[in-house]
């Protein structure tokens, strides 16, 4: 395996509408680490096998707030409680946010074999709501080595 370089890297454009009623998945088609369902959001162009190196998202909604949650796949928003974080974050209309995930050797999880940060979980606070982003990933296709 080769060093990461521009030329491993690319930038995937993704979008859709999430819902209240479900958690919508984004990532690979096909990747291990999304559950396979009808809710699947997937990266157009994303190799099962990229590594995500940042996710962009942005709400486009004009009125509904996005719940938005990364890896791992469990499929669960908490809702903060006593002590106990929220484990996502809410992106009001018109907002965006960039997340660098962990290095590569810090966001595989041994147990499951795949990173749990190259998945991203969102939902929408009421309604539906409109979001687009942009994933950069490292696809070990690409790596010359």
């Amino acid at each position: 395996m080769g060093a990461i370089r521009p030329l491993n890297l690319r930038q995937l454009p993704f979008g859709g509408q999430a819902s209240t009623s479900q958690i919508h998945y984004i990532g690979a088609s096909g990747a291990s680490n999304l559950p396979g369902g009808v809710d699947d959001r997937f990266v157009p162009s994303m190799d099962t096998n990229a590594l995500v190196v940042t996710w962009e998202i942005i709400n486009t909604d004009t009125t509904n707030n996005l719940y938005v949650r990364f890896g791992p796949d469990t499929g669960v928003f908490t809702v903060a409680a006593g002590q106990t974080l929220d484990n996502y974050f809410t992106l009001k209309p018109g907002v965006s946010y960039n997340f660098p995930v962990f290095d590569r050797s810090q966001q595989i999880n041994d147990q499951k074999a795949y990173p749990d940060y190259s998945i991203l979980l969102v939902k929408a606070s009421a309604g539906t709501c409109d979001y687009t982003g942009v994933v950069t990933v490292w696809d070990v296709s690409d790596d010359p080595s």
